[in-house]
């Protein structure tokens, strides 16, 4: 499940309106649902770790901002060889009724391929104020390309 924070506090700074992921998937030993930050906010942060003092430093840094954006297509991706694999779709969404399924391989958005290094940012147009995003994918050894419509889940 995916909501927004009203506001997540971290070393002195505030994100609000944060966008986190729930998910008990993962940390069922942890009893009720975990939400994983991670990469979202910590992306905002130089860190430095001191193992013998067992202490974190951290700085923002150059690509720091407080705001979040909501993914809006219904498709959890992560970096692989060939683009973006899907992960998972979700229910009821647009990306599920174009047929997109976990294991697809997504290797470009609005014509941006996803390659090393840019993955973040072709995936960031997924959480895009626009109406549609032109989506290609690999199913099955077959490619598909169709308009993915992007609403808001939140």
């Amino acid at each position: 499940m995916t909501a927004r924070l009203p506001v997540f506090s971290l070393g002195g700074f505030e994100f609000p309106g944060l966008v986190t992921h729930f998910d008990r998937t993962d940390f069922k030993d942890l009893g009720r649902g975990v939400g994983l930050i991670g990469n979202g906010v910590l992306r905002n942060f130089d860190l430095m770790f001191d193992y013998r003092a067992c202490t974190l430093a951290m700085r923002p840094n150059a690509h720091f901002a407080a705001s979040s954006s909501a993914d809006r297509s219904g498709i959890d991706l992560q970096p692989h060889r060939l683009g973006a694999i899907v992960r998972s779709v979700a229910p009821g969404s647009a990306a599920g009724g174009l047929g997109l399924q976990a294991g697809d391989v997504v290797t470009d958005i609005e014509g941006q391929d996803f390659q090393q290094g840019n993955f973040d940012g072709v995936k960031e147009l997924l959480s895009s104020q626009r109406r549609t995003l032109k989506l290609c994918w690999r199913s099955h050894g077959a490619r598909s390309c169709e308009p993915l419509p992007l609403v808001d889940r939140l």
